[in-house]
């Protein structure tokens, strides 16, 4: 700081910074928006301190230098012309930043001449440059600049200093919600393609049980027809051979169904979510109702609430024992909502979420669908009192 003797320490008594100290902190606990903290900070700070022009300027290390992020007071032309600050020539900045203290100084002084010019010709006579550091280093500085020639008194500094620091914070907290943000959009788009793969394989190995093997045992039947007719005497056998030939095959094209039904591709979710519920009121005995408009939606959605639906029927059944499911979807807007209800026995969703076994994870699989395109899946239930599964999906996913 400069000597106490300078005439800038000839200073009025302005307004308390320790009112703009609390606004600041106010705003750092409201929002983790850190232009809203960096506003209300230079805004109390302009207000309290008695100054023309307050700019918060961030490190580049890119350019090298400081960029302006924000700033109150000065003209357009100004904030044009100082819009960056190379570093090599900030000396004020650079003492302010190495030692981490508030650097006062007369315009006159200031080592970069394009800011002296600038600062001047807009008849600012002090400047006063505060460091803004996050947790583990110098994130910027905050610019203070006025006309009457007055430094910060020590208690000023200091508060402004400590504002500073709140800045810090929220740009720290900010560049960190950015970061977690961009993460969580990598991860989403590895999650969907995991699932598109999945959903390719699966298509592939529907294709090959359907036609593949089934063309095996379309010969299986031919053969055992030339068998027939080789070795008379024994048709009975024969009989029950094709009926387990039979069996086989009926076996074999429900699960390449199940795999990839055709329906989904060809004709759409109600008709393969029909053919759903169908399976399990022959296989249970459990009347589904299916209440859903009948038209298309994105690929990767329909194929989203078929794998959603399909999971809630196969939990209802195997652990719910409900006397009836009842299966509802709806546009919303921007976003189609689907549900799945039953009456069966209810179970503890927050332990259900926990566990590893089949329940556990067929339920995170499906909230692992719903967040590969943005969507969202809730469960309520208890026991006794039967199961609802809620998604929610935008009609149209981001690609």
């Amino acid at each position: 700081m400069r000597d106490p003797a300078s005439p800038l320490r000839d200073a009025p008594v302005r307004g308390d910074l320790a009112p703009a100290l609390y606004q600041a902190a106010v705003a750092l606990g409201r929002t983790r928006n850190a232009d809203e903290v960096v506003r209300v900070a230079i805004t109390e700070i302009q207000r309290a301190a008695g100054v023309e022009a307050i700019a918060l300027y961030v490190l580049d290390a890119e350019r090298d230098g400081l960029v302006l992020k924000s700033s109150a007071g000065p003209t357009l032309s100004l904030t044009e012309r100082a819009r960056v600050l190379p570093l090599r020539d900030a000396g004020p900045v650079a003492r302010a930043i190495r030692d981490q203290e508030v650097v006062a100084l007369p315009v006159a002084e200031h080592p970069t001449g394009e800011l002296r010019t600038a600062f001047a010709e807009h008849g600012f006579s002090s400047v006063t440059v505060v460091p803004v550091a996050g947790q583990h280093q110098t994130l910027g500085v905050l610019y203070l600049a006025g006309r009457d020639g007055h430094a910060l008194s020590p208690e000023e500094s200091a508060l402004v200093l400590a504002i500073g620091g709140l800045v810090g914070v929220a740009l720290e907290n900010a560049s960190l919600s950015e970061r977690l943000l961009a993460q969580q959009e990598r991860l989403r788009a590895l999650a969907g393609g995991v699932l598109q793969a999945r959903e390719e394989e699966a298509r592939r190995i529907a294709h090959e049980l359907h036609d593949d093997t089934g063309q095996i045992l379309a010969g299986l039947h031919i053969t055992l027809d030339e068998l027939v007719r080789q070795v008379p005497g024994h048709p009975e056998v024969f009989r029950r051979l094709h009926e387990e030939l039979d069996r086989v095959e009926a076996q074999l094209r429900r699960l390449s169904r199940e795999l990839r039904p055709t329906l989904l591709d060809d004709l759409g979710l109600v008709p393969a979510i029909e053919w759903l519920a169908r399976g399990v009121t022959e296989r249970m005995g459990i009347p589904v109702t299916i209440d859903a408009p009948e038209h298309r939606l994105a690929p990767a959605v329909e194929t989203a609430l078929y794998r959603i639906v399909q999971e809630a029927l196969s939990n209802a059944t195997r652990h719910g024992a409900p006397s009836r499911i009842a299966v509802e979807i709806r546009p919303d807007g921007r976003h189609v909502r689907a549900s799945v209800r039953d009456d069966g026995k209810g179970f503890d969703v927050a332990a259900a979420w926990a566990r590893r076994g089949d329940r556990g994870l067929g339920l995170i699989g499906m909230r692992e669908r719903a967040a590969a395109l943005g969507g969202t899946v809730e469960i309520r239930s208890s026991a006794g009192h039967g199961t609802e599964l809620c998604v929610l999906l935008p009609r149209e996913p981001a690609t």
